[in-house]
């Protein structure tokens, strides 16, 4: 498998001159196994996402941690999603009619070119799904969810493939020894927020954001090979962020640990 991060910030898009290494665009990460893939949140990275492709129309499926606005703002920037061919998979642990109630609230024309999801100029065909507590096999991928701690029922994601486990934990405030008890261990990649300098949660507890040394901790805990860090401060510049990467590689040089970096391809 492999992982591709569109969008790697979290709140904002906040492009500047000196955010260049980690990117700019607000959250969107891609799961793929050669021709199979899998979309996690539509912030500004899902624009991104569909310039890349060679061929708009298809078969896209399209799973939401939640329904704050950085991480569904792309939408009307996903290009396939007004092409007469596309069929587009919506999912998330909310039911179907919480689902698209939420996702027309922002799309009634003020912050999209259409009024609502079923607006007749979206001519893709879009089905909406509502996962249950069982685990689902989709585009050959096996997923489940577990509730994040964070405002807004968020959710994270385990998917696997070919004896290969990640777990996509963005939004979600690490407690001491959390995650593990209900996702389980022996995880090769964990994607984790880390939003947070240990002096900037002083100030920030509650606000449903980790920091790096809790997304380390809780990774550890569920037993990661790699953990990449997403849902970058804003206003962070590249500069700080190497920083921040190379003391903590000092600090945990036994770990393989990665602040993600928007369109670079990480293996599995």
């Amino acid at each position: 498998m492999k992982i591709i991060f569109w969008g790697t910030r979290g709140a904002i898009s906040a492009p500047k001159g000196d955010q260049i290494i980690f990117g700019t665009h607000t959250t969107c990460i891609e799961i793929k196994n050669g021709n199979d893939s899998l979309l996690f949140d539509a912030g500004f990275g899902i624009g991104r996402y569909s310039d890349s492709l060679s061929s708009k129309s298809g078969n896209y499926h399209l799973f939401f941690t939640h329904f704050h606005w950085d991480h569904v703002q792309g939408i009307g920037y996903f290009i396939p999603i007004f092409l007469p061919n596309t069929h587009l998979y919506i999912y998330s642990p909310w039911t179907v009619e919480r689902l698209k109630w939420q996702l027309n609230q922002y799309f009634d024309y003020s912050f999209g070119p259409f009024r609502s999801m079923d607006d007749h100029n979206l001519k893709s065909q879009r089905y909406f799904c509502s996962l249950d507590q069982e685990a689902i096999t989709v585009n050959g991928f096996e997923i489940s969810y577990h509730l994040n701690n964070h405002e807004g029922d968020c959710y994270g994601y385990a998917i696997a493939r070919h004896g290969k486990k990640i777990a996509l934990i963005t939004d979600h405030e690490a407690e001491p020894t959390d995650a593990y008890k209900t996702w389980g261990t022996d995880y090769d990649v964990v994607i984790h927020d880390a939003e947070y300098t240990d002096q900037e949660y002083r100030r920030m507890r509650g606000l449903g954001h980790s920091t790096f040394t809790q997304a380390l901790e809780n990774a550890q805990n569920m037993g990661a090979r790699k953990i990449l860090f997403t849902h970058h401060e804003p206003l962070r510049t590249d500069n700080e962020l190497l920083t921040i990467e190379a003391a903590l590689r000092q600090q945990y040089p036994g770990l393989n640990l990665i602040i993600a970096r928007e369109q670079e391809v990480y293996t599995v």
